[in-house]
C-alpha cells in the first residue's frame, strides 16, 4: 500500500497583492524619519514590478524607527508586507528560480521564514501536526522489523524528521535552505533519493510554484509501487 500525504492550506496566497493600505498616516513632524508617503509611493507598484531593492529600500526606512509605541506597529506592518512579497514571488515563478533567490540571498529566506512562523501562530491549528498524527499511527501498527521512509519536500525546520525520530523511521527532509544538519537543499522537482525508495510523501504548505505538477511528478517517482 502506498502512503501519500500532499496537504497544501495556502493557496489563497497566490492572489495576494503587496499593499500597505492598513497604515496610519504619518505624523506631521516633517523631520520623522518614518516617511509613509515614500513607502505608499515604493507599494502602490504591482507586486511583480516591485524590485528587491525597493523592498530593501523600505527595510532601511524600517530600520530607523524608534522602538517605542505605534512606530513598531509599522515595523511589524513593513516585515509582513515583505513575507507577502517573497510568497508571491513563490507561487509566480518554478521551484529552480525560487532556489537560485533565496541562495542568492540567504537573508530574504530568513524573513520568509520569521514571517511564515508569524502567520502559523494566528492559526487555530497546525497542519503538520494534522500530517504526523496519521504517520505515527502508522509507524505504531506496522510490523517491527519493516523500515518506513518518508520524503518531506518542503520540511522548514525538518519538524516533521525532529517527531519521527527513531531508529525503524527514516525521514529525508528537502528545503530550499538549509536551517540546520537534517535538510538537504535540493528543488523539488529533482530530489536526491532513488526510484521507489520511500513509502510516504509529505507537502505540508509547500506546493508552490507555477511547475508544481513536476513536484508531485517527482513524489511518485520516489513512491514506492504495492
Amino acid at each position: 500500500m502506498i502512503y501519500s500525504i500532499f496537504h497544501n492550506y495556502w493557496d489563497s496566497f497566490s492572489k495576494t497583492l503587496f499593499s500597505l493600505a492598513g497604515i496610519p498616516k504619518a505624523a506631521k513632524d516633517e523631520s520623522a524619519k518614518f516617511n509613509i508617503a515614500k513607502i505608499k509611493q515604493l507599494f502602490s507598484k504591482k507586486t511583480e514590478d516591485l524590485t528587491e531593492n525597493e523592498i530593501r529600500k523600505v527595510e532601511f526606512m524600517a530600520n530607523d524607527i524608534e522602538d517605542t509605541g505605534s512606530k513598531n506597529d509599522h515595523k511589524d506592518k513593513l516585515k509582513s508586507a515583505h513575507f507577502r512579497h517573497l510568497n508571491e514571488q513563490l507561487y509566480t515563478q518554478t521551484g529552480s528560480q525560487s532556489l537560485k533567490m533565496f541562495q542568492k540571498d540567504q537573508e530574504a529566506f530568513k524573513i520568509y521564514h520569521e514571517g511564515f512562523q508569524s502567520q502559523a501562530k494566528k492559526w487555530p491549528s497546525d497542519p503538520l501536526d494534522k500530517i504526523i498524527e496519521p504517520i505515527m499511527k502508522i509507524v505504531e501498527n506496522k510490523k517491527k522489523d519493516k523500515n518506513l521512509t518518508i520524503a518531506d519536500f518542503g520540511c522548514g525546520e525538518a519538524r516533521l524528521a525532529k517527531s519521527l525520530a527513531r531508529p525503524d523511521v527514516t525521514v529525508h527532509s528537502f528545503d530550499l535552505v538549509k536551517i540546520n544538519d537534517l535538510i538537504t537543499v535540493c528543488d523539488f522537482s529533482s530530489v536526491p533519493l532513488e526510484d521507489e525508495s520511500c513509502n510516504i510523501a509529505v507537502f505540508c504548505l509547500s506546493l508552490m510554484g507555477t511547475n508544481l505538477r513536476d513536484f508531485v511528478k517527482e513524489a511518485n517517482r520516489v513512491l514506492k509501487v504495492g
